[in-house]
């Protein structure tokens, strides 16, 4: 956060990441610290109601905003590579507070309209239907489906594989027109296109998951990896990442 701090001046997109980092930190001490504690002493719904109802709600708000708000970024990075002169006349100023304030507007709509997420010390794991594990009957399951929920994953999915693929195809362009690339250009290029491709697995993975483990039975050791995979959408794993790409660069 204080390296984006330093940045925030130069460019919008570190102006995104930091709204990002805050989402992402305010995401961590629930789906990592809280649920780790929820799972130890096998906490349910009827353990706590409300405290479980408001929690599901928060995981929910963070979630539906950061991954919006990180298609935003990716459509930023997209212009940026393309143009930074049409970057700057549709993100630069106060055209920014627009793009940041819809995501946070999406996201406070669903925590009001939406059906929230609540735990499962079953399963370790956070489920629109509270009675998960007790009540395997197809009636309930579809009384407390999330049909928004999977509509928003989809999409998030849809949004990120298009955005950058197109950033990539944008980079392999921009690349050859600087002319023929050298063993050390190609190589920098293709550790790019893997830092993309890794840092995106996470979100892509997570949101594929938690859409098949609303209405579907799946293996635990699946919604544990799903649990990961959300935890380090979140978390720093795509710091690790970048910090691991760019030092073998």
């Amino acid at each position: 956060m204080i390296s984006i701090c330093k940045r925030m001046a130069k460019s919008t997109c570190y102006k995104i990441m930091f709204v990002m980092g805050v989402l992402d930190m305010a995401a961590v001490i629930v789906v990592g610290l809280l649920t780790g504690y929820f799972g130890y002493f096998g906490f349910v719904f009827c353990s706590s109601p409300k405290f479980i109802y408001f929690v599901g709600v928060h995981n929910f708000f963070c979630w539906a905003t950061e991954t919006t708000m990180e298609g935003i970024l990716a459509i930023n990075r997209c212009i940026e590579l393309l143009s930074s002169e049409l970057a700057r006349k549709i993100f630069s100023g106060k055209k920014l507070f627009f793009w940041l304030g819809i995501p946070i507007l999406y996201g406070l709509s669903i925590i009001i309209w939406e059906r929230q997420v609540m735990f499962s010390g079953i399963y370790f794991s956070w489920f629109f239907n509270p009675h998960i594990g007790y009540i395997d009957d197809e009636n309930v399951n579809k009384e407390y489906e999330n049909t928004f929920h999977s509509i928003h994953n989809i999409s998030v999915i849809s949004l990120l594989v298009v955005t950058y693929s197109t950033f990539c195809i944008i980079f392999v362009i921009k690349s050859k027109q600087l002319g023929v690339q050298s063993n050390q250009q190609g190589y920098s290029e293709n550790m790019i296109f893997l830092q993309v491709f890794l840092i995106s697995l996470f979100n892509i993975a997570a949101a594929s998951i938690y859409i098949f483990m609303q209405y579907i039975h799946i293996n635990d050791v699946i919604i544990i990896i799903g649990q990961f995979c959300w935890l380090n959408a979140h978390g720093d794993i795509d710091t690790i990442i970048k910090i691991i790409i760019n030092w073998v660069l």
